[in-house]
This record gives structure tokens, C-alpha cells and sequence, in this order.
């Protein structure tokens, strides 16, 4: 990956094609994603832990930071594997709050793009227009779990039938397994058509079986009681009761049975 020169202990960032600055107030001030980020150019800094603002310098802040001496592609791989372990949204953006470099690589595509579902975990009361601009930026990063996130977010909460089904699409093409069992719930249900003539059983069943293939329990379970049917497929109650018992059958039996 091609960065720009270095000068003295500090390097140029990122062209702005291939980052986002993170915002103020990624999340708004409520429950536990009330810290506030701010934008930085190396003279402001925020102690998240006491939850106030320390006034400093651009040399004492770049003195003190040796992560600015890193290699991009090394600052890259830390924050990739910090994006995919993290627990909730806190753990990920507190990280870019104690930092101006990991600010401005946190906001790398590559960086976005191996955010875990749990960086999504965003409840109904954390929900704002920060959020929003986050979530989209992963998605253009072509983060599979923020396609589905916020696909099922804009299908079912917001409404937009549209644009949650081709995000959702969107992450189905990139083989996420919940995105296509929840695609198949939607063509099962004829959800967000004028009527229930909607319905498009067969597909439902298709996505079902893919879903089931990449290891979607519930995916596996809904298939076999459409073999038990026939709802969308030849009915085969031997087979059906066949994935049922599968799908029953708890984690640990089957590392077992492996």
C-alpha cells in the first residue's frame, strides 16, 4: 500500500480518499457511549477515563506518542485486530479518542472494513446521526456486518424498504450468512410489497439452504421444517426431520462428532 513521504517523526496521513475523520460526538452523549470525541489537528487531546479535556501542545503531544514513529501498514494491522475483537462500539472509538494517530488511521478503510457485528451493537437510545455517518462510512469500507446492521436498521426501524434490502443484498454477496437467512424471512413473508402475493417461497428456500451451508442455525432449522411442508420446496418430512435434528443438536455434541 503506497503512503506518503515521511517527515521527521511524523508522517503524512492518509489522502482523504481513504480515510474519514472521526466526528465530534461520534456517539451522542447517552448511556455508554456518552464519551465525546473531538476533532483533532494535534493540539487537543481527551482523557476518557476522567472525562476531561487536556489543553497541549502539537510538540508534546507528537513527543510523547511513539506509535507516530510506526509504519502505516503496522498502525493498520494494530487497529484491524483491535476492530475485530472489540466487545461494543466503546471499546473501538475510545481507542481513536487517546490518540491523533490512531484518530486518523482508525478512520483507514482497511481498518473499517474488519469491524466485528459487536462494533454495531448500537441500542434504539445510542441511535443518532453520528452513528448513521459512522455505520455508512464501514460501509463503503465493505464491511459485510455493517451492511447487514444497517440494513436490518433501515428495513425494519427506519422503514426504508429500498435501501435495507440492497444493503442486505450487499452483505449476502459476501457470503454473511445472517443477511441471507434474513433475506429468505423477507421473501418468505412478503414483507415491504403492496400484498402478500408478494411472496417468493422458492427463493425464501434457496437463501434458506445457502444461509444453512455457511452455518446459520436458524437457517437450518427453517429449512428443515420447509422439507416437513413442502413451503417452497419438494416436501421431504424424512429429510426435513433429518435438519431439524440437526439443527437441535447442541455445539458441543457436534465438535464431538467431528
Amino acid at each position: 500500500m503506497t503512503t506518503g513521504k515521511r517527515s521527521g517523526p511524523c508522517f503524512n496521513v492518509l489522502p482523504e480518499s481513504k480515510r474519514y475523520r472521526l466526528d465530534q460526538d461520534l456517539f451522542q452523549d447517552t448511556g455508554q457511549y456518552g464519551r465525546k470525541l473531538a476533532k483533532r489537528e494535534g493540539a487537543v487531546d481527551f482523557d476518557i477515563k476522567a472525562g476531561r479535556r487536556v489543553e497541549e501542545t502539537t510538540e508534546s503531544f507528537v513527543s510523547r506518542s511513539r506509535f507516530d514513529l510506526l509504519p502505516m501498514e503496522i498502525l493498520i494491522i494494530i487497529l484491524s485486530k483491535l476492530a475485530a475483537s472489540a466487545d461494543c462500539a466503546l471499546d473501538f472509538v475510545s481507542v481513536l479518542a487517546t490518540s491523533r494517530i490512531f484518530n486518523i488511521v482508525g478512520g483507514d478503510s482497511d481498518v473499517l472494513a474488519h469491524a466485528s457485528l459487536r462494533v454495531f451493537d448500537i441500542g434504539i437510545h445510542q441511535w443518532c446521526e453520528s452513528a448513521h455517518r459512522f455505520f455508512n462510512h464501514c460501509v463503503e469500507a465493505g464491511n459485510a456486518e455493517a451492511c447487514y446492521s444497517l440494513g436490518m436498521i433501515q428495513f425494519y426501524c427506519l422503514e426504508n424498504r429500498s435501501i435495507g434490502l440492497s444493503l442486505l443484498a450487499k452483505a449476502a454477496k459476501r457470503f454473511h450468512a445472517q443477511s441471507l437467512y434474513s433475506l429468505a424471512v423477507i421473501e418468505f413473508n412478503g414483507s415491504g410489497r403492496p400484498s402478500k402475493k408478494g411472496k417468493d417461497l422458492c427463493l425464501g428456500a434457496a437463501l434458506c439452504s445457502w444461509a444453512a451451508f455457511l452455518g446459520n442455525v436458524d437457517a437450518l432449522r427453517e429449512l428443515g421444517h420447509c422439507f416437513c411442508d413442502g413451503y417452497g420446496v419438494k416436501k421431504d418430512e424424512c429429510k426435513g426431520r433429518k435438519l431439524l435434528i440437526e439443527a437441535n443438536v447442541p455445539p458441543r455434541m457436534v465438535g464431538r462428532q467431528a
